[in-house]
């Protein structure tokens, strides 16, 4: 008995045996990690293992239907101007009150959200994982959606894939993106723009202050954030917090921390 990750069907197709492969992953045979395959060469996963070992275990073990068989009604969602259709489990949305303002009709449609974002979205929803690197705008905007739905949990893991990108990847955010976080972000929205202008802080006393001011003169609406956390944070224990990197000793104002999340970035909340 197979584990049934539901994604959209514009990532997917019917193999010989009728079974739907998404992201060349064969949906039919995903109760083991020797059977995850991308493309043609056989490809495991270890973040997966865990997964894959506990439900082999529930299906083999446990008498009576087994641990995905629990999940509820399928709802239907049709995201993007080409309206990419998805399918998930109902029961994965609850508590989040933009799902819950629509009809309970099985179907949902939201036209004003990108599909690749809504992709890694459904991924996070069974998984908790990004099971391939999105782009960087489609993690922007995973991360604006999560105020969109007021899912602080999945801001929280946004944020975390932001701050890994430009840590791994790109080292410091360029203009095209900065402007896009100033231009999208909510108006009262703060979290993303604060690591924008600590990133920006922190490029200046350690990279290249030149850089930092073509950015700003590019992007003007970032430039209030920018002087705010440069006032705030002149001492020289802040000024050398790289804030890509989530360390239990410096504070952090980019995640959702409160009483009812027991989401640890390692961070005592400043906000």
């Amino acid at each position: 008995m197979g584990m049934s990750f539901l994604f959209r069907h514009s990532t997917g197709y019917l193999n010989t045996l009728g079974h739907r492969v998404m992201y060349g992953f064969d949906c039919s045979s995903l109760s083991s990690p020797e059977n995850l395959y991308r493309g043609k060469r056989k490809v495991v996963s270890p973040q997966l293992h865990s997964t894959f070992a506990m439900h082999k275990h529930l299906s083999t073990s446990v008498p009576g239907p087994g641990i995905y068989e629990h999940l509820c009604l399928r709802i239907k969602i049709h995201v993007g101007e080409e309206e990419s259709i998805f399918y998930v489990h109902e029961n994965l949305l609850e508590g989040m009150y933009f799902f819950d303002a629509f009809e309970k009709d099985d179907s949902i449609i939201i036209d004003d959200e990108e599909s690749d974002m809504f992709d890694i979205f459904v991924q996070w929803l069974y998984t908790r994982l990004f099971l391939k690197q999105p782009e960087i705008k489609s993690i922007i905007d995973l991360w604006l959606f999560a105020v969109r739905i007021c899912c602080p949990k999945l801001q929280n893991f946004a944020m975390d894939g932001i701050q890994d990108y430009h840590r791994g990847k790109r080292g410091y955010m360029d203009s095209l993106d900065l402007c896009y976080i100033f231009d999208s972000a909510i108006s009262n929205e703060k979290a993303s723009k604060n690591f924008c202008a600590a990133l920006l802080h922190y490029q200046n006393n350690y990279e290249s202050c030149k850089i930092v001011r073509k950015a700003l003169v590019a992007v003007p609406a970032a430039l209030d954030f920018y002087l705010e956390y440069e006032a705030a944070n002149h001492d020289e224990d802040l000024s050398s917090h790289d804030p890509r990197i989530r360390e239990s000793n410096h504070r952090c104002n980019f995640h959702n921390h409160d009483d009812n999340d027991n989401y640890d970035c390692g961070s005592e909340n400043n906000i």
